[in-house]
């Protein structure tokens, strides 16, 4: 749920907030005041450099950001909080997507496990992938994408919302070059696009939508690689960086938002099925990997590059 870019994020310290061991169920101290005791987190970016500070604005840890666990709660009226335990340095807290109210019991929601994938370094630059903290649009609003599991209905660009068929968090099985991930930087292809700074895998791509498109190539619509986007839009790879990272599967590709801009989602190829658990290729055994748009070459995606061009090229709005 962590945003970028120095935004701040209430968040509350780790013994706040107490487990029922007969029920699962979390609770809020009943004498926990937020306006005085609640925690703010900035995470600058997807680097996991992160800055604590209490109510009084003092800072009380700086440092590398992990998440311990998380967890979907249910609210009163039915509806989803999400819950993650952080640490700052040596500091634990524990962040939801909403404020808890002090002495309220909210009960677990039972979820679908993620997948986990190991990719050589040359099969990782072959496939999607989103880093920790990416934004995607839902049916309950911009999620990170960390917290998506199987079943969840994202927003896709042709058919509304639609169910992921497997979430698998990436891992790298060995050391390549040319796997390593880049970033976004906030606002690099016009204002909000991306709403912050995105870090993606070289393959990821991103749909691109402009005049020019129909006249040159037919098509309204087309994907650009991100490694191919680093001279138009200052897309950089990013050296020394161990970023987790997610691929979001679907029956067919889709084109889904992402902090402001349409990306594909992962498509289910050979080499990722081999890697994946059997419970989760057989969700995904009569999937289809035709791409959801045709993708630029390199030498096309250069037009855009031109000076004359500048005006004209966008990402789909």
């Amino acid at each position: 749920m962590l945003a970028k870019g120095g935004l701040m994020h209430i968040c509350y310290p780790s013994g706040a907030a107490r487990r029922n061991p007969a029920t699962g169920a979390w609770m809020l101290d009943p004498g926990f005041d937020p306006a005085s005791m609640a925690l703010r987190l900035a995470v600058p970016d997807q680097r996991g450099i992160a800055t604590l500070q209490d109510a009084s604005g003092r800072e009380r840890a700086r440092g590398a950001l992990s998440v311990e666990s998380s967890q979907r709660l249910m609210r009163a009226d039915g509806g989803t909080i999400l819950v993650e335990w952080l640490e700052v340095g040596a500091v634990s807290v524990v962040m939801t997507t909403e404020p808890l109210e002090p002495g309220h019991s909210y009960p677990p929601l039972p979820e679908a496990p993620q997948a986990e994938v190991r990719l050589s370094g040359a099969g990782l630059c072959e496939h999607a992938a989103l880093g920790a903290g990416a934004m995607v649009a839902t049916d309950e609003g911009e999620l990170p994408v960390e917290w998506l599991r199987a079943g969840d209905r994202v927003l896709t660009r042709d058919n509304g919302f639609q169910a992921l068929r497997c979430v698998a968090q990436v891992e790298f099985a060995d050391e390549c070059a040319a796997a390593i991930p880049f970033l976004m930087p906030a606002d690099a292809f016009g204002a909000h696009k991306p709403q912050r700074p995105l870090l993606v895998t070289p393959a990821q791509r991103v749909l691109l939508a402009a005049p020019d498109l129909h006249l040159w190539f037919g098509e309204n619509e087309m994907f650009a690689r991100s490694d191919a986007l680093t001279a138009a839009f200052g897309v950089t790879p990013v050296a020394n960086a161990a970023p987790r990272l997610f691929a979001l599967i679907c029956a067919v590709q889709e084109v889904i938002l992402a902090d402001g801009l349409w990306l594909e989602t992962t498509l289910p190829t050979p080499a990722l099925l081999a890697a994946l658990d059997p419970a989760s290729r057989a969700a995904l055994a009569l999937g289809d990997i035709t791409p959801a748009r045709a993708t630029l070459e390199p030498w096309e995606l250069a037009m855009f590059a031109r000076p004359a061009m500048a005006e004209r090229r966008q990402v789909a709005a």
